[in-house]
Protein backbone atom coordinates (compact mmCIF):
# COMPACT_ATOMS: atom_id res chain seq x y z
CA UNK A 1 0.00 0.00 0.00
CA UNK A 2 1.30 3.43 -0.85
CA UNK A 3 1.89 6.17 1.91
CA UNK A 4 -1.09 8.23 -0.13
CA UNK A 5 -3.94 5.46 0.41
CA UNK A 6 -3.83 5.43 4.16
CA UNK A 7 -3.83 9.12 4.26
CA UNK A 8 -7.58 8.69 1.62
CA UNK A 9 -8.86 5.70 4.10
CA UNK A 10 -8.01 7.88 6.84
CA UNK A 11 -9.76 10.63 5.22
CA UNK A 12 -12.69 8.60 4.16
CA UNK A 13 -13.26 7.33 7.17
CA UNK A 14 -13.77 10.92 8.87
CA UNK A 15 -16.47 11.89 5.53
CA UNK A 16 -18.64 8.53 5.55
CA UNK A 17 -20.10 9.81 8.85
CA UNK A 18 -18.08 12.30 9.89
CA UNK A 19 -18.95 10.58 12.88
CA UNK A 20 -18.97 6.93 11.78
CA UNK A 21 -21.01 3.98 12.57
CA UNK A 22 -21.82 0.27 12.82
CA UNK A 23 -20.87 -2.68 10.12
CA UNK A 24 -24.11 -2.94 7.74
CA UNK A 25 -24.12 -2.59 3.63
CA UNK A 26 -26.45 -0.93 2.13
CA UNK A 27 -27.47 -3.81 -0.20
CA UNK A 28 -28.29 -4.20 -3.99
CA UNK A 29 -32.39 -3.79 -3.54
CA UNK A 30 -33.71 -1.65 -5.85
CA UNK A 31 -37.12 -1.19 -4.90
CA UNK A 32 -36.88 0.17 -1.65
CA UNK A 33 -39.60 2.65 -0.52
CA UNK A 34 -41.02 5.13 -2.84
CA UNK A 35 -40.53 9.13 -1.02
CA UNK A 36 -42.91 11.81 -1.96
CA UNK A 37 -41.46 14.83 -3.06
CA UNK A 38 -42.63 16.41 -0.05
CA UNK A 39 -41.65 13.52 2.42
CA UNK A 40 -37.61 14.07 0.07
CA UNK A 41 -38.15 17.89 1.04
CA UNK A 42 -38.45 16.71 4.66
CA UNK A 43 -35.81 13.99 4.79
CA UNK A 44 -32.84 16.35 3.39
CA UNK A 45 -33.98 19.14 6.26
CA UNK A 46 -35.02 16.67 8.90
CA UNK A 47 -33.96 13.58 8.47
CA UNK A 48 -37.29 11.63 7.46
CA UNK A 49 -37.57 8.81 5.85
CA UNK A 50 -37.25 4.87 5.54
CA UNK A 51 -34.48 3.38 7.06
CA UNK A 52 -31.38 2.07 5.09
CA UNK A 53 -31.14 -1.29 6.76
CA UNK A 54 -33.58 -4.22 5.79
CA UNK A 55 -34.03 -4.57 9.72
CA UNK A 56 -35.33 -1.29 9.89
CA UNK A 57 -36.83 -1.73 6.79
CA UNK A 58 -39.47 -4.40 8.16
CA UNK A 59 -40.08 -2.58 11.03
CA UNK A 60 -40.86 0.65 9.06
CA UNK A 61 -43.32 -1.26 6.53
CA UNK A 62 -46.43 1.15 7.16
CA UNK A 63 -44.51 4.13 6.85
CA UNK A 64 -42.86 2.59 3.89
CA UNK A 65 -46.63 2.00 2.32
CA UNK A 66 -47.59 5.38 2.88
CA UNK A 67 -45.14 7.43 1.14
CA UNK A 68 -45.16 4.75 -1.63
CA UNK A 69 -49.01 5.66 -2.02
CA UNK A 70 -48.25 9.39 -1.77
CA UNK A 71 -46.00 9.12 -4.38
CA UNK A 72 -46.49 10.82 -7.58
CA UNK A 73 -48.17 9.22 -10.97
CA UNK A 74 -45.52 10.08 -13.87
CA UNK A 75 -46.66 13.68 -15.45
CA UNK A 76 -49.45 13.44 -18.30
CA UNK A 77 -48.29 16.22 -20.93
CA UNK A 78 -47.20 18.94 -17.74
CA UNK A 79 -45.70 21.91 -18.93
CA UNK A 80 -41.70 22.23 -18.06
CA UNK A 81 -40.53 23.40 -14.78
CA UNK A 82 -38.10 25.22 -15.33
CA UNK A 83 -35.70 27.42 -13.26
CA UNK A 84 -31.83 29.15 -13.75
CA UNK A 85 -30.71 26.76 -11.41
CA UNK A 86 -31.65 23.60 -12.86
CA UNK A 87 -30.01 21.14 -15.17
CA UNK A 88 -31.59 21.41 -18.82
CA UNK A 89 -34.13 19.50 -19.47
CA UNK A 90 -33.53 15.92 -20.34
CA UNK A 91 -34.58 14.88 -24.00
CA UNK A 92 -36.13 11.32 -22.57
CA UNK A 93 -38.86 11.62 -20.07
CA UNK A 94 -41.24 8.80 -21.17
CA UNK A 95 -42.36 7.21 -17.84
CA UNK A 96 -40.60 9.52 -15.75
CA UNK A 97 -42.40 12.64 -13.68
CA UNK A 98 -39.25 14.68 -14.50
CA UNK A 99 -41.25 17.73 -13.88
CA UNK A 100 -42.08 16.42 -10.27
CA UNK A 101 -38.15 16.27 -9.72
CA UNK A 102 -37.61 19.33 -10.70
CA UNK A 103 -39.74 21.04 -8.49
CA UNK A 104 -38.51 18.97 -5.90
CA UNK A 105 -35.19 20.09 -6.58
CA UNK A 106 -36.09 24.06 -6.55
CA UNK A 107 -37.28 23.06 -3.04
CA UNK A 108 -33.90 21.94 -1.69
CA UNK A 109 -32.72 25.30 -2.50
CA UNK A 110 -34.64 26.86 0.12
CA UNK A 111 -32.18 29.03 2.22
CA UNK A 112 -31.00 27.52 5.62
CA UNK A 113 -32.84 28.09 8.35
CA UNK A 114 -31.87 27.21 12.16
CA UNK A 115 -34.38 25.05 13.92
CA UNK A 116 -33.77 24.66 17.66
CA UNK A 117 -32.76 20.83 18.56
CA UNK A 118 -34.58 21.22 21.93
CA UNK A 119 -35.72 23.85 24.52
CA UNK A 120 -34.19 26.29 26.08
CA UNK A 121 -32.25 25.75 29.26
CA UNK A 122 -30.10 27.18 31.62
CA UNK A 123 -26.38 26.62 30.29
CA UNK A 124 -24.83 28.44 33.57
CA UNK A 125 -26.11 25.02 35.26
CA UNK A 126 -23.20 23.10 33.94
CA UNK A 127 -21.00 22.71 36.38
CA UNK A 128 -18.53 20.24 35.08
CA UNK A 129 -16.84 20.28 31.61
CA UNK A 130 -17.78 18.95 28.28
CA UNK A 131 -15.74 16.90 26.66
CA UNK A 132 -15.03 16.07 22.66
CA UNK A 133 -13.35 13.14 21.64
CA UNK A 134 -12.64 14.01 18.10
CA UNK A 135 -11.42 12.41 14.91
CA UNK A 136 -8.59 12.24 13.29
CA UNK A 137 -7.22 15.44 11.82
CA UNK A 138 -5.85 13.53 8.33
CA UNK A 139 -9.57 14.81 6.90
CA UNK A 140 -9.36 18.59 6.34
CA UNK A 141 -12.16 19.48 7.83
CA UNK A 142 -12.19 18.15 11.52
CA UNK A 143 -9.29 20.55 12.88
CA UNK A 144 -12.50 23.31 11.50
CA UNK A 145 -15.22 21.55 13.77
CA UNK A 146 -12.82 21.37 16.25
CA UNK A 147 -12.41 24.72 16.27
CA UNK A 148 -16.36 25.47 16.11
CA UNK A 149 -16.81 23.53 18.83
CA UNK A 150 -14.72 25.15 20.98
CA UNK A 151 -15.83 28.51 19.78
CA UNK A 152 -19.34 27.92 20.94
CA UNK A 153 -17.97 26.73 24.31
CA UNK A 154 -16.42 30.19 24.80
CA UNK A 155 -19.58 32.01 23.36
CA UNK A 156 -21.38 30.00 26.14
CA UNK A 157 -18.43 30.30 28.83
CA UNK A 158 -18.16 26.35 29.49
CA UNK A 159 -15.39 24.44 29.84
CA UNK A 160 -14.47 22.28 27.46
CA UNK A 161 -11.59 19.53 26.10
CA UNK A 162 -10.96 18.46 22.99
CA UNK A 163 -9.66 15.03 22.82
CA UNK A 164 -7.75 13.28 20.10
CA UNK A 165 -9.94 10.09 19.37
CA UNK A 166 -7.45 9.61 16.10
CA UNK A 167 -10.71 7.57 14.47
CA UNK A 168 -9.20 4.45 16.26
CA UNK A 169 -10.82 2.54 19.29
CA UNK A 170 -7.78 2.52 20.87
CA UNK A 171 -7.17 6.51 21.07
CA UNK A 172 -11.39 6.67 21.75
CA UNK A 173 -10.82 4.10 24.69
CA UNK A 174 -7.96 6.69 25.88
CA UNK A 175 -9.83 9.88 25.66
CA UNK A 176 -13.06 8.77 27.49
CA UNK A 177 -10.86 7.52 30.80
CA UNK A 178 -9.02 10.77 30.68
CA UNK A 179 -12.87 12.44 30.59
CA UNK A 180 -13.70 10.22 33.50
CA UNK A 181 -10.46 10.98 35.54
CA UNK A 182 -10.95 14.70 35.08
CA UNK A 183 -14.84 14.45 36.39
CA UNK A 184 -16.33 15.60 32.85
CA UNK A 185 -19.75 16.20 33.05
CA UNK A 186 -21.01 15.02 29.28
CA UNK A 187 -18.87 13.76 25.77
CA UNK A 188 -19.50 13.73 22.57
CA UNK A 189 -17.48 10.98 20.73
CA UNK A 190 -16.60 11.68 16.52
CA UNK A 191 -15.95 8.67 13.81
CA UNK A 192 -16.17 5.82 15.67
CA UNK A 193 -18.44 2.90 15.91
CA UNK A 194 -20.00 2.93 19.39
CA UNK A 195 -20.17 -0.96 19.39
CA UNK A 196 -16.65 -0.79 19.68
CA UNK A 197 -16.31 1.43 22.63
CA UNK A 198 -19.05 -0.36 24.88
CA UNK A 199 -17.17 -0.87 27.63
CA UNK A 200 -15.35 2.74 28.34
CA UNK A 201 -18.88 4.52 27.34
CA UNK A 202 -20.62 1.84 30.20
CA UNK A 203 -17.56 3.16 32.47
CA UNK A 204 -18.62 6.77 31.75
CA UNK A 205 -22.14 5.91 32.10
CA UNK A 206 -21.57 5.05 35.56
CA UNK A 207 -19.35 7.64 36.44
CA UNK A 208 -22.46 10.09 35.91
CA UNK A 209 -20.82 11.28 32.29
CA UNK A 210 -23.33 12.10 29.91
CA UNK A 211 -22.58 10.45 26.32
CA UNK A 212 -23.53 11.60 23.19
CA UNK A 213 -22.82 10.13 19.91
CA UNK A 214 -21.88 12.07 17.10
CA UNK A 215 -22.95 11.44 13.48
CA UNK A 216 -23.61 7.71 13.65
CA UNK A 217 -27.76 7.95 13.05
CA UNK A 218 -28.67 6.43 9.98
CA UNK A 219 -31.62 8.69 10.18
CA UNK A 220 -32.62 11.79 12.23
CA UNK A 221 -35.15 10.68 15.11
CA UNK A 222 -33.20 7.24 15.72
CA UNK A 223 -33.05 6.30 18.80
CA UNK A 224 -29.64 6.69 20.45
CA UNK A 225 -27.42 3.27 20.66
CA UNK A 226 -26.63 1.26 23.57
CA UNK A 227 -24.62 2.90 26.21
CA UNK A 228 -25.19 6.09 24.88
CA UNK A 229 -27.55 8.93 26.20
CA UNK A 230 -28.48 11.07 23.01
CA UNK A 231 -27.41 11.22 19.65
CA UNK A 232 -26.67 14.48 16.58
CA UNK A 233 -25.94 13.34 13.23
CA UNK A 234 -26.38 14.69 9.56
CA UNK A 235 -29.09 14.00 7.84
CA UNK A 236 -27.31 10.93 5.69
CA UNK A 237 -30.28 9.72 4.08
CA UNK A 238 -31.73 12.68 3.03
CA UNK A 239 -28.58 13.68 1.52
CA UNK A 240 -29.07 10.63 -0.85
CA UNK A 241 -32.31 11.82 -1.45
CA UNK A 242 -31.13 15.28 -2.76
CA UNK A 243 -29.05 13.38 -5.40
CA UNK A 244 -31.23 11.20 -6.47
CA UNK A 245 -33.63 14.11 -7.40
CA UNK A 246 -30.80 16.11 -8.88
CA UNK A 247 -30.32 13.09 -11.42
CA UNK A 248 -34.03 12.24 -12.50
CA UNK A 249 -34.17 16.42 -13.05
CA UNK A 250 -30.72 16.02 -14.76
CA UNK A 251 -31.10 12.76 -17.06
CA UNK A 252 -34.67 12.03 -17.15
CA UNK A 253 -36.22 8.70 -18.04
CA UNK A 254 -32.30 8.21 -18.84
CA UNK A 255 -30.96 8.14 -15.47
CA UNK A 256 -28.60 5.36 -14.48
CA UNK A 257 -27.33 5.67 -11.74
CA UNK A 258 -24.39 3.19 -9.57
CA UNK A 259 -24.21 4.27 -5.84
CA UNK A 260 -20.83 3.25 -3.90
CA UNK A 261 -21.09 2.22 -0.31
CA UNK A 262 -18.81 1.69 2.45
CA UNK A 263 -20.08 -1.49 4.20
CA UNK A 264 -18.34 -0.91 6.97
CA UNK A 265 -20.27 2.19 7.82
CA UNK A 266 -23.55 1.86 7.75
CA UNK A 267 -24.72 5.68 7.26
CA UNK A 268 -22.99 5.32 3.85
CA UNK A 269 -25.98 2.62 3.03
CA UNK A 270 -28.46 5.01 4.34
CA UNK A 271 -27.07 7.75 1.75
CA UNK A 272 -27.60 5.37 -1.02
CA UNK A 273 -30.99 4.31 -0.14
CA UNK A 274 -31.99 7.87 -0.27
CA UNK A 275 -30.76 8.07 -3.13
CA UNK A 276 -31.73 4.52 -4.81
CA UNK A 277 -35.38 5.71 -2.92
CA UNK A 278 -35.56 9.37 -4.81
CA UNK A 279 -34.74 8.03 -8.53
CA UNK A 280 -37.47 4.91 -8.30
CA UNK A 281 -39.89 7.65 -7.17
CA UNK A 282 -39.81 9.78 -10.05
CA UNK A 283 -38.72 7.00 -12.29
CA UNK A 284 -39.65 3.61 -11.50
CA UNK A 285 -38.05 1.96 -14.20
CA UNK A 286 -34.87 4.02 -13.62
CA UNK A 287 -31.60 1.69 -13.14
CA UNK A 288 -29.86 1.86 -9.74
CA UNK A 289 -27.38 -0.18 -8.67
CA UNK A 290 -25.46 -0.17 -5.15
CA UNK A 291 -21.92 -1.42 -4.77
CA UNK A 292 -20.21 -2.09 -1.59
CA UNK A 293 -16.00 -0.62 -1.84
CA UNK A 294 -14.17 -2.24 1.41
CA UNK A 295 -12.40 0.40 3.04
CA UNK A 296 -9.37 -0.62 3.28
CA UNK A 297 -9.28 -1.05 -0.60
CA UNK A 298 -10.69 1.95 -1.16
CA UNK A 299 -9.06 3.39 -4.12
CA UNK A 300 -8.27 0.06 -5.81
CA UNK A 301 -11.73 -1.17 -5.44
CA UNK A 302 -13.84 1.81 -6.23
CA UNK A 303 -11.70 2.33 -9.81
CA UNK A 304 -12.45 -1.61 -10.39
CA UNK A 305 -15.74 -1.45 -10.04
CA UNK A 306 -16.31 1.57 -11.66
CA UNK A 307 -14.34 0.48 -14.50
CA UNK A 308 -16.29 -2.94 -14.47
CA UNK A 309 -19.70 -1.14 -14.57
CA UNK A 310 -18.96 1.19 -16.99
CA UNK A 311 -17.76 -1.13 -19.51
CA UNK A 312 -20.72 -3.79 -18.66
CA UNK A 313 -23.55 -0.32 -18.59
CA UNK A 314 -22.84 1.21 -21.61
CA UNK A 315 -25.83 4.11 -20.05
CA UNK A 316 -24.52 4.47 -17.22
CA UNK A 317 -24.59 8.24 -16.55
CA UNK A 318 -24.80 9.07 -12.86
CA UNK A 319 -22.21 8.18 -10.12
CA UNK A 320 -23.47 8.70 -6.56
CA UNK A 321 -20.70 8.84 -3.97
CA UNK A 322 -22.06 8.15 -0.22
CA UNK A 323 -19.31 10.22 0.80
CA UNK A 324 -17.52 13.54 -1.79
CA UNK A 325 -14.35 11.78 -1.80
CA UNK A 326 -15.92 9.13 -4.28
CA UNK A 327 -16.19 11.43 -6.94
CA UNK A 328 -12.08 12.61 -6.49
CA UNK A 329 -11.17 8.54 -6.64
CA UNK A 330 -13.63 7.82 -9.73
CA UNK A 331 -12.69 10.89 -11.69
CA UNK A 332 -9.54 9.53 -13.59
CA UNK A 333 -11.20 6.02 -14.37
CA UNK A 334 -14.49 7.79 -15.56
CA UNK A 335 -12.64 9.78 -17.95
CA UNK A 336 -10.59 7.30 -19.19
CA UNK A 337 -12.94 4.88 -19.93
CA UNK A 338 -15.78 7.10 -20.66
CA UNK A 339 -14.47 10.31 -22.03
CA UNK A 340 -16.39 13.59 -23.31
CA UNK A 341 -18.57 14.43 -19.71
CA UNK A 342 -21.41 11.88 -20.42
CA UNK A 343 -20.95 10.53 -16.79
CA UNK A 344 -20.83 12.74 -13.86
CA UNK A 345 -20.81 12.06 -9.97
CA UNK A 346 -22.72 13.33 -6.99
CA UNK A 347 -21.82 13.03 -3.19
CA UNK A 348 -22.13 14.53 -0.26
CA UNK A 349 -20.68 16.45 3.13
CA UNK A 350 -19.59 19.50 0.65
CA UNK A 351 -16.03 19.56 1.33
CA UNK A 352 -13.70 21.95 -0.86
CA UNK A 353 -12.95 19.31 -3.57
CA UNK A 354 -16.43 18.66 -4.37
CA UNK A 355 -17.32 22.18 -4.16
CA UNK A 356 -14.20 23.41 -6.03
CA UNK A 357 -15.44 20.88 -8.86
CA UNK A 358 -18.84 21.90 -8.99
CA UNK A 359 -17.65 25.26 -9.58
CA UNK A 360 -14.65 24.33 -12.20
CA UNK A 361 -17.38 22.57 -14.38
CA UNK A 362 -15.68 19.03 -13.13
CA UNK A 363 -16.92 15.65 -12.63
CA UNK A 364 -18.58 15.98 -9.62
CA UNK A 365 -21.68 18.31 -10.68
CA UNK A 366 -24.21 18.13 -7.28
CA UNK A 367 -23.35 17.62 -3.27
CA UNK A 368 -25.79 17.85 -0.36
CA UNK A 369 -23.14 19.98 1.87
CA UNK A 370 -22.90 20.62 5.50
CA UNK A 371 -21.53 23.64 6.72
CA UNK A 372 -18.67 22.56 8.82
CA UNK A 373 -18.48 25.37 11.38
CA UNK A 374 -22.33 25.15 12.37
CA UNK A 375 -21.59 21.45 12.90
CA UNK A 376 -19.02 21.88 15.41
CA UNK A 377 -21.75 24.33 16.96
CA UNK A 378 -24.17 21.67 17.08
CA UNK A 379 -21.68 19.44 18.74
CA UNK A 380 -21.49 21.64 21.69
CA UNK A 381 -24.74 22.63 21.94
CA UNK A 382 -25.70 19.00 22.24
CA UNK A 383 -23.13 17.65 24.53
CA UNK A 384 -24.16 20.99 26.68
CA UNK A 385 -27.40 20.41 26.81
CA UNK A 386 -27.05 16.23 27.61
CA UNK A 387 -25.29 17.39 30.58
CA UNK A 388 -27.92 19.67 31.63
CA UNK A 389 -30.67 17.11 30.40
CA UNK A 390 -32.42 19.19 28.40
CA UNK A 391 -31.61 16.99 25.17
CA UNK A 392 -34.40 14.00 23.80
CA UNK A 393 -32.83 10.68 23.41
CA UNK A 394 -32.96 10.26 19.65
CA UNK A 395 -31.31 11.72 17.23
CA UNK A 396 -31.33 15.81 16.49
CA UNK A 397 -29.77 17.04 13.11
CA UNK A 398 -26.25 18.83 12.92
CA UNK A 399 -26.56 20.86 10.07
CA UNK A 400 -29.00 21.23 7.34
CA UNK A 401 -27.60 19.45 3.62
CA UNK A 402 -27.27 22.17 1.61
CA UNK A 403 -27.58 21.70 -2.15
CA UNK A 404 -24.82 22.97 -4.37
CA UNK A 405 -25.15 22.08 -8.58
CA UNK A 406 -23.16 23.13 -11.20
CA UNK A 407 -26.02 25.23 -12.48
CA UNK A 408 -26.35 27.14 -9.10
CA UNK A 409 -23.21 27.36 -7.55
CA UNK A 410 -22.23 30.94 -8.88
CA UNK A 411 -20.00 32.47 -5.55
CA UNK A 412 -16.98 34.09 -6.56
CA UNK A 413 -15.20 33.97 -3.10
CA UNK A 414 -11.95 31.22 -2.00
CA UNK A 415 -13.13 27.97 -1.69
CA UNK A 416 -11.70 26.52 1.52
CA UNK A 417 -12.60 25.97 4.90
CA UNK A 418 -11.87 29.31 6.38
CA UNK A 419 -14.65 30.75 4.01
CA UNK A 420 -17.11 27.93 5.02
CA UNK A 421 -19.73 30.29 5.97
CA UNK A 422 -19.27 32.16 3.21
CA UNK A 423 -19.17 29.47 0.36
CA UNK A 424 -22.45 28.23 1.90
CA UNK A 425 -24.19 31.17 1.63
CA UNK A 426 -24.79 31.68 5.79
CA UNK A 427 -24.57 34.69 8.18
CA UNK A 428 -22.57 33.14 11.14
CA UNK A 429 -24.95 34.73 13.27
CA UNK A 430 -27.55 32.59 12.20
CA UNK A 431 -26.74 29.24 14.07
CA UNK A 432 -24.51 31.00 16.65
CA UNK A 433 -26.98 33.43 17.80
CA UNK A 434 -29.70 30.67 17.26
CA UNK A 435 -28.04 28.08 19.44
CA UNK A 436 -27.19 31.41 22.04
CA UNK A 437 -30.58 32.25 22.24
CA UNK A 438 -30.99 28.76 23.29
CA UNK A 439 -29.14 28.59 26.18
CA UNK A 440 -30.41 31.15 28.44
CA UNK A 441 -33.85 30.25 29.79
Amino acid sequence: MSTARPLRVARILVALTACLALVAACGNDESGSSTSAAQATGAASSGTGASPSSAAAGQDTAAATAVAESSPAPSQGAGTVDDPRLPAMPENTEGADVNSARAALIGFFTPAAFEAPGPAFDISTLKKPVWFVTATSQFPVVPYVNAAFQAAADAAGVEAKICPGESTTADNALCIQQAIDAGAGSLLFFSQDPSTLAEPLKDAQAAGIKVVSGNNALQIGDPPDANTDASVSHDYYGAGVINGTYAVARFGAATNGLCLAIPEFKVTGSVCKGFTDAVKQYCPDCNVTTKDIAVAQLADQTNAIVNAELLSNSELNFVMGSVDDFCGIAAATVQRVKPGGGVVCGGQNGTVDALTSIKNGGFQVVTAGQNTNWWGWAFFDATARAQAGAIGADAVITAPNQLFTAESFDYTGPIDYDNTDQAYGIEPSLYQQGFQDLWTK
